[in-house]
């Protein structure tokens, strides 16, 4: 039975909770005894502490430091926040979303001329893309920000600057080996390895050696990843890292099942486990759990791993850990299926399809194919067995009649089980043919889903910008309905009414959302507007903006709301803009910005 493993790559660093709790309770109490200006700061710095234990409280604070820095013009704060933000939207899930605050945090970085912000940035991307699962754009943004970093290094060499060049150069390790490419991820690795070296980064150290283990496991040499790993547990265990040690023991693990040294393998999960255990790390835990089940399974003591499976199914309950539970539900699945309760393999494994996200739902599908077959196959066996029973029976009476309607009996219950036998092995021989077009078509299909995902990330973008213009038309009939009111009221509610237009006018800037909704636009449609100025030098920006709309497919009326235009309005500008490109009356203008 061949069951796959899972291999845990650590990535960056881990941070414990309980010193993180006490720092943001301190700031929490800072935080009261502070000005209005300085409080953004401090929002910023309980942000960032809330990573990885709550991303969601993460953006939160960060969200209010975003509106203290923009009230206060604090530039440098209104980067930070948008940082954590798009953070805490990548953690969440919501890779659109990071993208879009990464990117105004990019955005604020060059315009303060700060290289070193615009590098961690460019990295941040780099970790959106990847997790997007747009790998060429992931290494671009990787690559720009280790060329930062290295020339910051040129100019001033430091210790902080080292772990940061370090750090990139394993993020790109890491993607190198997602896409397959062991030979380029290894030559990251190693980069990062020696830098860590240099400045005596130990923890550092400790991560890349795991990586460098998983490459080489990954390809099939397994005495150099338990080399590596072990080296990386050495440095766990003599500078005192257990979110590591535990990571790295279950990693040895998997290496020796898969040189099938069952009682090692054993030893080093279970001290793994132990591990886990004591700092809490339930999705690490439910990992460990898994893999010890896997190994009895292989080993035949079905019951041990029956009793890990189903305490691995009530910590799943506990985490938001879909991967590693759907794998408890493949365990269980084939845990029933070897135990021949094929029904209970049957209801498993569409627990297991009903979690399963729909990249591998062409693989499941065939699996539970199978298990129903069985399940089908038992039907139909005990089927026949009572058939058979019946037919001897009947056979017996015969016999007792005419020796020659017995031997006919026999010839049409053999006739039977031989068109059965001939159906089975057609049936089977159908489904393999049914896999085999689904192995062709499946590169197609995820073809597709990703042209569909890439375009539904386009319209998102666009429709954001679109949003945020949408917002200054309301925010200006807003305050203006707010302007006529005011004389009418008593001085308390006209100090209110001006301290709320004020907040208004802060949140309009047209020509600042224009040149967002250019930064958005530009992602999906490069070089546009380049390339429109370049040809069509006399084109004005209103030009521009109506250009860019019609390419986005607006028709006329839509075109109207964003400008805050009449539609007869569009149409002239339709025109002029028809006559600047030199197009006859044949010729389309949405295909003609199609084709730029």
């Amino acid at each position: 039975m061949k069951l796959a493993l899972l291999v845990t790559i650590i990535i960056l660093f881990i941070f414990p909770i309980k010193a993180q709790e006490s720092e943001i309770d301190s700031l929490l109490q800072i935080v009261t005894s502070v000005d209005e200006q300085g409080k953004s700061e401090i929002y910023n710095r309980i942000a960032r502490l809330y990573y990885y234990n709550n991303p969601q409280k993460t953006i939160d604070y960060a969200e209010k430091a975003l509106l203290l820095a923009e009230e206060f013009n604090n530039e440098e704060e209104k980067h930070s926040a948008c940082v954590h933000i798009g953070v805490g939207y990548v953690i969440l899930g919501n890779n659109i979303k990071a993208i879009e605050y990464h990117l105004q945090a990019l955005n604020i970085a060059r315009e303060l001329k700060d290289k070193e912000n615009m590098a961690m940035v460019y990295n941040e991307l780099g970790l959106d893309y990847e997790y997007s699962t747009n790998s060429e754009k992931a290494l671009e943004y990787f690559l720009k920000s280790l060329n930062i970093y290295e020339e910051l290094q040129v100019e001033n060499n430091t210790i902080k600057n080292k772990k940061r060049i370090a750090s990139v150069m394993n993020n790109i390790g890491i993607l190198y080996d997602k896409l397959g490419n062991f030979d380029k991820a290894l030559e990251y690795f190693f980069k990062d390895f020696e830098i860590s070296k240099q400045i005596d980064d130990n923890e550092g150290i400790a991560m890349v050696l795991v990586n460098i283990g998983v490459v080489f496991e990954e390809k099939g040499e397994n005495e150099k990843a338990l080399e590596y790993y072990k080296q990386s547990y050495d440095i766990c265990e003599k500078f005192g890292y257990p979110e590591h040690t535990g990571a790295t023991l279950a990693n040895i693990g998997l290496v020796y099942f898969k040189m099938k040294k069952y009682n090692t393998a054993l030893e080093y999960l279970s001290n793994a486990l132990i591990i886990l255990k004591n700092i809490d790390d339930k999705r690490n835990i439910l990992n460990a759990m898994n893999n010890i089940a896997g190994i009895y399974l292989e080993i035949g003591e079905k019951q041990k791993a029956y009793r890990y499976l189903t305490d691995a199914l009530e910590i799943g309950k506990e985490v938001d850990a879909i991967n590693i539970l759907n794998n408890t539900y493949r365990l269980l699945s084939s845990y029933y299926y070897e135990n021949k309760e094929y029904k209970k393999a049957y209801e498993t494994q569409k627990e297991y399809l009903k979690q399963k996200d729909s990249l591998n739902s062409f693989e499941m599908a065939a699996k539970i194919v199978k298990i129903q077959t069985g399940y089908e196959i038992e039907k139909k066996e005990k089927e026949i067995e009572i058939l058979t029973r019946d037919n001897e029976i009947q056979s017996l009476k015969i016999k007792r009649k005419s020796t020659q309607v017995y031997i006919l009996v026999i010839i049409v219950v053999l006739i039977i089980l031989l068109l059965f036998i001939i159906f089975l092995i057609f049936n089977r021989r159908q489904l393999k043919q049914k896999h085999y077009k689904i192995d062709l078509e499946k590169s197609k299909l995820l073809e597709i889903k990703l042209q569909e995902e890439n375009a539904y990330q386009s319209k998102q973008l666009t429709t954001h910008a679109l949003n945020m213009l949408q917002k200054n038309k309301l925010l200006q009939e807003m305050e203006s309905e707010l302007k006529t009111f005011a004389p009418k009221t008593d001085d308390n509610l006209k100090k209110k009414l001006n301290n709320i237009r004020r907040q208004i006018k802060r949140n309009m800037n047209t020509e600042k959302d224009w040149h967002l909704f250019k930064l958005y636009f530009e992602e999906v449609n490069k070089n546009f507007f380049n390339i429109l100025q370049k040809s069509y030098d006399d084109l004005t920006t209103g030009d521009q903006r109506l250009a860019a709309l019609i390419k986005l497919n607006l028709n006329i009326k839509e075109a109207a709301a964003v400008l805050n235009i009449s539609p007869e309005s569009v149409k002239k500008a339709r025109y002029r803009l028809r006559k600047k490109f030199g197009l006859n009356n044949r010729e389309n203008l949405t295909d003609f910005l199609n084709k730029i």
